[in-house]
This record gives C-alpha cells, sequence and structure tokens, in this order.
C-alpha cells in the first residue's frame, strides 16, 4: 500500500511522529539540554537560584511581620497598662458610696478611656462584672461596642478568674470595623 502524497511530494502518513517533529523543532532546548553540558548547567543554577530567592523572601517577608506586630504589641500593651492604671486610681480615689454614684464613675471612666484610645487607633471598652461577683452594690456592664463583647474568649475570662485583675492578659484576636470586616487587635484585661 501507497501512501497518499500532497502537492508537495511529501508523505501524508501518521500525523503523531510528525506533530512530534513539529514540537521539537519549535522547542530546541530539549535537544540542546541533552547535548549541551553548559546549557544544562546554566539553567539548573537559574532554577536553584530562583527558588532560592523565593525561599529567602518568603523568610524575609515572614520575620519582618513578626517583629512589626511584636512591636506594636508591646507599643499597645504598654499603653493598655498605664491607661488601666490611671483608671484604677481614680476609681480608687472616688468618692462615690451609692450604687448611682458608682455607676456613674464607672460610665465617666468608661467614657474616657473610649474618648482617648480613639486617637491612638482603639476600637471601644468593656467594663463588664465579674460572674461570681457577690457585692450588693451592683454595676451594670459597660461597654462602648456592643460588638466587642463576643472577642472575649472562655480562655480569657478564664485567666482573668484564675489571675486575678491586677495582672494584665491579652490574645489576638480579629475585631469587626463598621464595613463588616475583620482587623487584626488584641484584647487585654486589667493592668
Amino acid at each position: 500500500m501507497n501512501p497518499m502524497r500532497n502537492s508537495v511530494g511529501t508523505s501524508m502518513g501518521s500525523s503523531v511522529g510528525t506533530a512530534e517533529e513539529r514540537l521539537v523543532r519549535r522547542l530546541p532546548l530539549p535537544g540542546l539540554l541533552r547535548r549541551s553540558l553548559e546549557v544544562r548547567m546554566v539553567c539548573t543554577a537559574t532554577v536553584i537560584g530562583l527558588l532560592l530567592i523565593v525561599l529567602l523572601l518568603t523568610f524575609v517577608t515572614d520575620r519582618i511581620r513578626s517583629e512589626v506586630f511584636a512591636d506594636q504589641r508591646d507599643v499597645i500593651l504598654t499603653d493598655a497598662a498605664l491607661r488601666a492604671s490611671v483608671a484604677q486610681a481614680e476609681f480608687d480615689s472616688t468618692t462615690a458610696v451609692t450604687v448611682d454614684e458608682v455607676s456613674a464613675t464607672a460610665e465617666q471612666q468608661v467614657n474616657g478611656a473610649k474618648n482617648s484610645i480613639s486617637s491612638s487607633g482603639g476600637v471601644g471598652v468593656l467594663m463588664l462584672r465579674n460572674e461570681e461577683e457577690t457585692s450588693t452594690t451592683v454595676v451594670n456592664d459597660l461597654e462602648t461596642d456592643t460588638r466587642l463583647r463576643s472577642l472575649i474568649t472562655s480562655e480569657m475570662s478564664r485567666a482573668l478568674d484564675e489571675g486575678g485583675a491586677r495582672a494584665q492578659y491579652w490574645q489576638s484576636v480579629s475585631v469587626p470595623n463598621n464595613e463588616g470586616a475583620r482587623i487584626r487587635a488584641s484584647s487585654w484585661g486589667p493592668g
């Protein structure tokens, strides 16, 4: 059986062999890689170099992100401890006796703290009564943003219960903003 011939006189046999041959002719690199040690070394060095650059950039970016977070966290915790100690000193020096006077003082403290932290990027203030408190003077829970209550985890509450009110506690949380998105922040207990 004779293979068919086209108008140029070439055989129109199997198209698989012809397609492979055309692919090899278009991509001379595989053949060149097989024949030239120099090209193989250059390609290998380029690939290894690119991988090392990607690994280095990943490591450096992660390291910078961690350092920036740690620095920002330290500044926030220092500021929070100062604000908490000022608020506690004001509570300690108050002459409030009745429930209404104590509530008014607490509300002034929460609103003052909210105004104070707003300029430094603070989101809100919560003052919640200890669930195990048995005092007859009851002050309602105060909060400047109701969405923040859900940020107090059971771990944070447990740490406050076990460690007492004079220690400072914190944890990383995502805070909802006005558009419904969540931003990374820290919540903290009394300082």
